[in-house]
């Protein structure tokens, strides 16, 4: 597993050292990296460098923690990020980079158990994959890259962050097998991975990639109540 701690207190580095070494053989060990400015962290995500979690904090000297997440999950969605501050008042503002949780600082072991706990939950989930075929192709994608799938006429498309991928089925089915990783359906002709929705309108959803997505009338309640429901876990 590959971790970052982006803080420029060597403290808070240190304490959250400590309190990942009772999960480090379990996890078959981990890949460590500790920065001290927001700047490197940007760069090795511009660079093709990845993380399956970071420890982010808010204030990183002119750098703003939560503006580089943002950019970091344009980049890369599926990493996963826990915001760690001396400041409750940006607990809210953190949401618009979807954290995994907000930390406030000196860290307190439980908390952190319980969080981790989750953001292994988090990675297993997100390292899954599907297989689009076409045809005598054959594509294996990430479910955590796919923004939204789109099915007419037994032809369907997924909208993913590695691109656009037609295939031949029954949207039903490919519901079936994406609802547990968190997709709803929000219209007959569409599903939305809940993971990437931005905004959810009147009757539209808006996508992290930027992309619209038609919310039908008969659909909106349930859909809108299944994203309450998702959206609990990011409550502190």
């Amino acid at each position: 597993m590959r971790i970052c701690i982006c803080d420029d207190e060597s403290k808070t580095a240190q304490e959250i050292r400590s309190l990942l070494q009772p999960f480090e053989a379990r996890c078959g060990g981990f890949e460590l990296a500790e920065l001290t400015n927001g700047a490197e962290l940007a760069e090795i995500y511009e660079q093709g460098g990845r993380y399956d979690l970071i420890f982010l904090d808010v204030e990183l000297g002119e750098m703003n923690g939560i503006e580089l997440a943002q950019s970091i999950k344009q980049i890369a969605p599926e990493t996963v990020i826990i915001f760690i501050s001396n400041y409750p008042n940006y607990v809210f503002e953190s949401f618009r980079a979807d954290p995994l949780h907000f930390m406030m600082k000196p860290l307190q072991k439980i908390e952190f158990e319980n969080v981790f706990e989750r953001a292994l939950k988090n990675t297993a989930r997100l390292n899954e994959y599907i297989v689009i075929k076409r045809e005598n192709t054959r594509n294996r994608l990430a479910v955590s890259s796919i923004y939204y799938v789109e099915g007419y006429d037994r032809h369907i498309s997924v909208h993913s962050s590695e691109g656009i991928f037609e295939s031949v089925g029954k949207l039903t089915d490919i519901f079936k097998r994406l609802e547990p990783y968190g997709f709803v359906r929000v219209h007959q002709g569409y599903i939305v991975n809940m993971n990437h929705i931005k905004r959810f309108g009147t009757d539209y959803i808006e996508m992290s990639g930027g992309e619209r997505v038609e919310v039908s009338v008969r659909r909106r309640g349930g859909a809108l109540r299944a994203y309450d429901s998702f959206m609990r876990k990011w409550s502190w």
